[in-house]
């Protein structure tokens, strides 16, 4: 006669010791005590089939069959003897740990030293600002941009041409620390060529006369010898040079010092160059 497992109610075979559908220990079960009704399947049982007939008048029981089922004889599955309260606690317990340690880590374990261990970036090196190159001087204001003032509009009947101004880079070669030369013209389209230079001294300006005198003379210019230059009140300012170009068709030259400055005349005749050379500091 069968047992019956305490826990789900299934048919246990007499001397087993665990159920073989839900696992529970059923050591030291015992056969139920049989009554004189018919025998009913316990709970949990679905598809029990009862054949025979029923009690007889003489008391006798009907026969029992119990439906065809596993009946394993190996040793149950790991945990099957557990109960079922014990495995939720445990697993409750494994899940809630889980959620802890997320929270660490998100709240500032492994992220923070993470972050600390990280090493600030380099600033980018700044780029160095470029100076803006300095301004180039005007050619018709000289290296100083000090001479224009001693060009005066109008020499007699001749007019500056305010254009024509610009540097004279054979003076600055020479020496000059400025330098300043234009062109002026009269109602008959005469030009009279004013070329100045201003030099550190007087020695120099006079010197430099001197060796545009020569150049001159070499080239077939008549030219005469160098005479004192003085002011208004005969005070000696500087030298003079003439330079005839008639002979090579070439137009004369006046060259003389006036202190540090160094004044050039170019024209068709002597005596307008002279105007120029008294109006001229």
């Amino acid at each position: 006669m069968a047992a019956y497992c305490p826990n789900c109610g299934s048919a246990v075979a007499l001397g087993a010791h665990f159920c073989p559908d839900c696992g529970f220990a059923v050591a030291g079960a015992t056969t139920p005590a049989l009554s004189t009704g018919p025998e009913v399947a316990p709970p949990g049982s679905p598809g029990q089939t009862f054949t025979g007939s029923p009690a007889s008048a003489s008391g006798a029981a009907p026969t029992v069959f119990a439906p065809p089922g596993p009946h394993r004889t190996d040793p149950p599955p790991p945990g099957h003897g557990i109960p079922a309260i014990v495995v939720a606690i445990a697993g409750a317990v494994a899940v809630g740990a889980g959620i802890a340690a997320l929270v660490v880590f998100l709240s500032g374990g492994h992220g923070a030293s993470l972050a600390r261990a990280r090493p600030p970036a380099a600033p980018s090196p700044s780029q160095p600002s470029v100076p803006p190159p300095p301004p180039t001087p005007s050619p018709s204001a000289g290296t100083q941009g000090n001479l224009a003032s001693a060009f005066p509009n109008s020499v007699g009947s001749f007019t500056l041409d305010q254009g024509s101004l610009q540097q004279d880079p054979t003076l600055i070669s020479d020496g000059a620390t400025d330098s300043l030369e234009g062109t002026y013209s009269d109602s008959n389209g005469n030009q009279v060529l004013a070329d100045l230079g201003a030099f550190g001294n007087p020695s120099r300006a006079r010197n430099e006369v001197v060796v545009v005198a020569r150049n001159f003379s070499r080239r077939g210019f008549s030219v005469a010898s160098p005479q004192p230059l003085a002011d208004n009140r005969g005070t000696q300012i500087g030298i003079f040079v003439t330079a005839d170009g008639s002979t090579i068709s070439q137009p004369d030259h006046v060259i003389e010092s006036s202190n540090n400055l160094y004044e050039e005349f170019v024209g068709s005749d002597f005596s307008t160059l002279a105007e120029f050379s008294r109006t001229f500091p």
